[in-house]
This record gives C-alpha cells, sequence and structure tokens, in this order.
C-alpha cells in the first residue's frame, strides 16, 4: 500500500503531527512549543527516507534526501544561490540609503546556529519531501509545486509582522525551491539554499521570516531609506516582505531551474523503482 500516493501523504502528516499530539497531551506551556517542532522536523527527516524505503523496489536513496556523491556538488549550487540571492538585497538596501552597522555587538551562538539549520532542513523535508513527491506522480509538477508552495507560505503567515507580500515573497520561495527539488531530483539544493538564506538574513539583516533569532553578527541599518523606497527592501516581516525579493525569487523560478543538473544516483534509484513495480 505504500506505493500509493495518499497513503504516503497521510503516512507522513501523521508522523509529524505525532510530536505535536504529545505536546497536547501532555499539556505543555508555549515556551516548549519549539521543542516539540524541532522533534517534528526530526522524525519527519527519518520519515522521509523509511517511506521511500518501504516502497515496492525502491532504495533510500530514492527519497532524495539521502547523501548521494552528488550531493556536496547540489548543496553548493544551493548556497552560491543564497549569497547571489542575499548580496542583490543588500545592494539594493545600500543603494537605497541603508547602511551596515558594524558597531552592533554580535550575538550569534552556537545553538542559535545550529537552531536555524536543523529547521531549515527540517521545513525543506516537510514540504518538499514526501509531500511533493506524492502530488507530483499522481498530478504533475505544476500541481505539486502550487499546492505545497501554498502550505509553506501559510505556516508563514502567522509569524510576526507577516503581510500579504510577505506571504507572497514566502510562496515564490516555496515555488523556487520546490521546482529546484523537482528538477534535481534532490533535497540537497534547497536544503543549502534555505540554511545559508536563513543564516545571511539572521546574521545580516537581523530578521528571519518576522523574527529576530538573536545571530546577528552587523546590523543593516535601514532608517535613512525614504517612506517610497522603503517597501522595496523591508517591512515589519523583514527583507523577506521587500519588492526586491519578490523579483530575486520570481528570477530565481525562471532562471535557475534550467541551470542546475539533476542527481544521477536518485534519478537511477527512482527509474529502478518504476520498473520493479
Amino acid at each position: 500500500m505504500m506505493h500509493h500516493w495518499l497513503v504516503r501523504i497521510l503516512v507522513f502528516v501523521a508522523v509529524i503531527c505525532a510530536p505535536f499530539a504529545a505536546m497536547f497531551a501532555v499539556e505543555s506551556g508555549p515556551e516548549d512549543a519549539l521543542n516539540f517542532q524541532a522533534l517534528a522536523y526530526g522524525v519527519a527527516c527519518i520519515a522521509v527516507v523509511a517511506i521511500e524505503h518501504a516502497r515496492r523496489g525502491s532504495t533510500m536513496i530514492a527519497s532524495g534526501f539521502v547523501p548521494t556523491p552528488w550531493s556536496p556538488r547540489l548543496v553548493l549550487y544551493g548556497i552560491l544561490w543564497a549569497v547571489l540571492a542575499a548580496m542583490v538585497v543588500l545592494l539594493a538596501a545600500l543603494l537605497a540609503g541603508g547602511s551596515i552597522d558594524a558597531s552592533a555587538q554580535p550575538s550569534a551562538t552556537l545553538l542559535g546556529v545550529t537552531s536555524i539549520v536543523l529547521f531549515a532542513i527540517g521545513e525543506e523535508v516537510v514540504f518538499r519531501g514526501t509531500i511533493l513527491e506524492a502530488l507530483d506522480e499522481r498530478f504533475g509538477p505544476v500541481v505539486s509545486v502550487s499546492i505545497t508552495s501554498a502550505l509553506f507560505a501559510a505556516a508563514h503567515a502567522g509569524n510576526p509582522g507577516a503581510s500579504i507580500i510577505s506571504t507572497v515573497n514566502v510562496g515564490l520561495a516555496g515555488m523556487a525551491l520546490g521546482w529546484m527539488v523537482l528538477t534535481t531530483s534532490s533535497l540537497w539544493t534547497a536544503i543549502g539554499f534555505h540554511v545559508v538564506w536563513n543564516l545571511l538574513l539572521a546574521a545580516v539583516f537581523g530578521v528571519v521570516s518576522g523574527m529576530d533569532l538573536g545571530v546577528g553578527i552587523v546590523k543593516l541599518n535601514t532608517d535613512a531609506i525614504s517612506s517610497d523606497l522603503r517597501p522595496w527592501i523591508t517591512g515589519t516581516f523583514g527583507v523577506e516582505e521587500g519588492y526586491v525579493t519578490t523579483i530575486v525569487m520570481a528570477l530565481s523560478m525562471l532562471v535557475l531551474t534550467r541551470m542546475i543538473p539533476y542527481d544521477p544516483y536518485v534519478r537511477a534509484a527512482r527509474l529502478r523503482r518504476t520498473f520493479s513495480s
């Protein structure tokens, strides 16, 4: 039964919801929510591999999450993508009148950096792992990317400072990442981008998806940016609310998915699974 697309989605959702059910069962407070969310992401990483391995004729490599010899290369593409995107946003902010406040006290901690890394990986597995692949097999890439991107945007709509523009931008990022996963047959380019993008936003821009994660190294000062230009750069949600980010994510989706190669090991594993079933 695990070969059926809907069964895989239902099993995956049930698995990642289990930690939250446990949170309510033990009557934990809001301060424990992040711990249970981290647990849910950890369970998701195991589930995405286990569900794929349970399919007839499949292997763990076919999940797109188990590293292959091509994974480091794909991670590097994601890192370069994130650095380039962040540099474009930073350059736009500086040209608009912003400045780098080098006097800010660095606040990066190992715990803060580790949390950003693990949560970014967890989000990629949850939104672009089993659910994306199962929907793609049943409905095709347009529907699968659209649905998972809408879910990704909705998951961030409750963050501090969220607005229509920030939700649209998160959705565009989800679309770019979703197309990248389908193009490469791997989660690792998306993971590389998501981790480094969040780290750069936290370290330089100060806010990631509306939240100050306390990992600042320098500080982008946007006080001198005029009110006319400010919506292009930032908002209460951070630079992810700016129109420049809108353009960057849209271009990423249109351009980069045509340039980055697929993982042949994952493709081969999925072809063997297809022919064996």
